[in-house]
């Protein structure tokens, strides 16, 4: 009986694995034969939608000036996060908790040598919440700490709701020649 058993239990084994070979393959073959102009079956799920502007009031009225201010001189790169120019130096201990503190921040204005890349100066438009929040003022410490680390300048400007360009210039004068 026990060899009954032992045959009897290789067999329900060798049908399962076939049966999992066969969805395996089935759903392989599937996917492959898929329209790939069908919609994401994951769609309608995903909570997205576009921003009708993706600057605030302030921003948007002082990206105007500045480009005013700049004259096609320098290129300007709105909204970009720290990863995108800065890097974490090879060896580091810790590196993903160093990359975290970054990965979520951007700043509101890199400028940089047009044909170069070469980031210049960041410039930040400080609303109200950059002197009462303190997440936002922990922030605006460790960015400063970064930068100041990195050598790159870091220009404050209060929100407003007009920036002359004279302003503009007068402040960016130390760090590029307009």
């Amino acid at each position: 009986m026990k060899i009954f058993t032992n045959a009897l239990f290789y067999q329900i084994l060798f049908f399962c694995i076939m049966i999992i070979i066969f969805i395996i393959l089935f759903n392989a073959l599937r996917n492959r034969t898929k329209n790939p102009s069908e919609e994401h079956p994951y769609a309608p799920y995903l909570p997205y939608g576009l921003k009708k502007y993706i600057f605030n009031k302030s921003e948007s009225i002082f990206f105007a000036a500045l480009l005013k201010a700049l004259q096609n001189q320098i290129y300007v790169a709105p909204k970009i996060g720290l990863k995108d120019f800065l890097y974490i130096r090879k060896n580091t201990r810790n590196y993903m908790a160093f990359f975290h503190r970054i990965s979520q921040k951007h700043v509101d204005f890199l400028l940089f040598i047009p044909n170069e890349n070469t980031p210049l100066c960041a410039i930040e438009i400080d609303g109200p919440t950059h002197q009462y929040d303190y997440e936002t003022i922990d922030r605006d410490i460790l960015v400063e700490q970064i930068y100041y680390e990195v050598g790159l300048p870091l220009l404050r400007f209060p929100a407003k709701t007009s920036y002359t360009t004279l302003e503009i210039t007068e402040a960016l004068k130390p760090f590029i020649d307009l």
